[in-house]
């Protein structure tokens, strides 16, 4: 399955300047396979404190797994996608 994930930071929330926060971000990513996760893109909105990545998973659960340790420092909302048959 493919999901699109929008997260987003309250300013209050950024963790760009903290230490502990960066390396949570660090260690997300490169275990994201460990968790069954393949991280397709990761684009950043970084004025709006907002990250959009294309994951693609086998199940939900995977997904929540991955974003576990990020949940303190922002909000994921996740959709479920397909790719059209036309863009295939």
């Amino acid at each position: 399955m493919i999901v699109y994930a929008r997260w987003l930071r309250r300013y209050e929330n950024c963790k760009t300047h903290d230490a502990e926060g960066q390396m949570l971000n660090k260690q997300a990513f490169p275990s994201a396979s460990e968790k069954g996760v393949t991280v397709h893109s990761v684009y950043v909105n970084r004025p709006e404190h907002t990250m959009f990545m294309v994951l693609k998973t086998d199940t939900l659960e995977q997904v929540d797994d991955f974003f576990g340790p990020l949940l303190e420092m922002g909000h994921t909302e996740i959709s479920p996608v397909i790719i059209p048959k036309f863009a295939q």
